[in-house]
């Protein structure tokens, strides 16, 4: 299919900008990705010293609403699984979860795009 031409049942105006193509979707998704790696130097810092703080709250708000939802097996498996592998899983969870916020934020910004480009016309 060539760009020229619009997908399957959708209209013309849907398509532009897509998300990849959208520069308000690249900046959210830049400034968030930042964010999520400050949230997670500092969680790795902490966890290293063998104590929470600022950083695991950072981290726990940055991955929402993931972080939540996987409180519940975390718990379930604490007792089941050795404390370094579960610090892997967590922290292969973080970066994914991280990830996952940022392609959301980049749909939601490009969106917004959209949105207010028609607005001008």
């Amino acid at each position: 299919m060539s760009d020229s031409q619009p997908s399957a049942g959708l209209p013309e105006d849907r398509l532009e900008p897509s998300p990849e193509h959208s520069t308000w979707g690249r900046n959210a998704m830049r400034v968030y990705l930042g964010v999520a790696a400050v949230a997670f130097a500092l969680m790795v810092s902490e966890m290293v010293h063998g104590e929470s703080g600022f950083g695991t709250f950072l981290i726990s708000i940055v991955t929402a609403p993931w972080s939540g939802l996987l409180m519940m097996p975390a718990r379930a498996l604490a007792g089941r699984i050795s404390p370094g592998t579960m610090r892997g899983i967590g922290v292969a969870l973080v970066v994914l979860s991280a990830l996952l916020n940022a392609a959301v934020i980049r749909g939601i910004a490009a969106r917004a795009q959209r949105d207010v480009g028609r607005k001008g016309e």
